[in-house]
């Protein structure tokens, strides 16, 4: 029973959506959107051709704006790339490339040990793991998002703690 009246009344409003346009044949939309642009310049026709002016570039002005407000928030809101992560090969790669950055920053500090300075003052500062770290990406041929890069690059401090670890144990400490 149920069924039999959710269809009657379903078939009901589709009858009456077909029947609609042949029984209104005015178009109420453009009669209103008709009224309204006469409102308007009537409302211009009163005011001179250089407040009208004034006017017209104010809202193109606005109108400008808010579509590329629209256009720019869609386009930024979207995700341009689907993140690697979940791919084993790029995480080897990445993990390729935080070992590498590693061994260039060891290799970086023990030729500042053996040209002179202390262990202290020969460890590669977070700008030059960056660099390290980037050519390495350069080089591995990876394509990553700057999300991801910026992922990457927040690992420094760790680089930098395993650096030193590593460096320890090769000389004295003072």
């Amino acid at each position: 029973m149920r069924i039999s009246s959710i269809s009657f009344i379903v078939n009901f409003l589709f009858i009456t959506s077909l029947l609609v346009p042949c029984i209104y044949s005015e178009n109420t939309i453009k009669k209103k959107v008709t009224e309204a642009v006469n409102a308007v310049n009537e409302k211009l026709n009163k005011n001179d051709n250089k407040k009208k002016t004034l006017i017209l570039a104010g809202v193109t002005t606005a109108a400008i704006a808010v579509i590329s407000a629209l256009i720019g928030g869609a386009y930024f809101i979207k995700e341009k790339r689907k993140p690697q992560w979940k791919d084993p090969a790029v995480v080897t790669d990445v993990y390729d490339v935080l070992m590498d950055t590693l061994d260039d920053g060891v290799l970086h500090t023990k030729r500042g040990y053996y040209s002179g300075k202390t262990i202290t003052d020969s460890l590669p500062s977070d700008k030059t793991l960056r660099q390290y770290i980037l050519r390495n990406i350069r080089h591995s041929g990876l394509e990553l998002t700057s999300s991801e890069k910026n992922e990457i690059l927040s690992m420094i401090p760790y680089i930098k703690f395993n650096i030193r670890k590593l460096v320890y144990g090769f000389a004295d400490v003072e």
